[in-house]
């Protein structure tokens, strides 16, 4: 049975027939071939990749933008860009976090190993800066959400990044996998409109859904980390968001305590 799943994302549909026979030649790899940007989003969303591999020609959005925008779906996606017959990457499309690269013509009795070489390849945005510092301190950001839930009346509140759930409180774990599932496709439309204004690096401050019965309250801060909070209905937005605030200060305090000195 196939250990890992690719996704192969190539306008060309000759081609991408062609790599993921060769990729699925040896049983190791399952290949799912898109031909556009938009196409291999929807895919992230609905399904599991260890791998995507990108011909640099993809556009909707363009291979930059897919990047940033695959990432934001999900941090642990490792990359491999093909570029044009020939040539080598253009100097934006190498700074990006990518783990390999494949030129054409590529060679299928070599392939199996290229891959398994661009899988053990770390990717620099897996996971928050002292994400495991975080995790020492799991026990006072929790006890923090949980001051934060008794001031608003929470159902349920949340330490994440891009979507990724670091620390948890609520009455049902489902609820927080679907959390987390909603905060992937926030930050995947974060990524598509900061490439669509031109920005460097995808970001939404605070934001907020409200209900006749319920609301949802994201506060952006730190590096890429977001409180997520579900307060009670007929709460003050005045007392809701000053909550947050607080606590966000609180958590920030915590993570500056561990920081590493130079």
């Amino acid at each position: 049975m196939a250990s890992y799943r690719i996704l192969v994302v190539d306008p060309h549909s000759g081609f991408a027939e062609i790599l993921c026979k060769g990729l699925e030649k040896g049983g190791n790899y399952q290949a799912v071939a898109v031909p556009t940007g938009q196409e291999a989003l929807q895919a992230l969303r609905e399904a599991e990749y260890q791998m995507a591999i990108v011909d640099v020609a993809v556009s909707d959005p363009g291979p930059a933008e897919l990047v940033a925008a695959m990432r934001a779906i999900d941090p642990h996606l490792r990359v491999v860009l093909i570029p044009p017959f020939g040539q080598e990457l253009d100097e934006e499309l190498a700074a990006l976090d990518i783990q390999g690269v494949l030129p054409k013509p590529f060679f299928v009795s070599r392939l199996e190993a290229q891959i398994q070489e661009f899988l053990q390849r770390s990717v620099r945005s897996e996971a928050p800066a002292g994400a495991e510092l975080i995790r020492e301190k799991e026990n006072e950001i929790r006890s923090l959400l949980g001051d934060l839930c008794s001031d608003v009346s929470a159902d349920m509140a949340a330490l994440m990044y891009r979507g990724e759930v670091l620390v948890y409180l609520g009455s049902s774990e489902e609820r927080g996998a679907t959390l987390s599932k909603l905060m992937r496709e926030c930050f995947d439309l974060s990524a598509r409109l900061a490439a669509f204004l031109h920005e460097a690096e995808p970001r939404f401050e605070l934001t907020c859904y409200v209900g006749k019965v319920s609301s949802l309250y994201v506060l952006m801060f730190g590096q890429d980390l977001a409180l997520v909070a579900v307060p009670g209905a007929h709460i003050p937005a005045g007392a809701i968001h000053l909550s947050i605030k607080r606590t966000v200060e609180g958590i920030s305090a915590l993570l500056e305590d561990l920081s590493p000195h130079e």
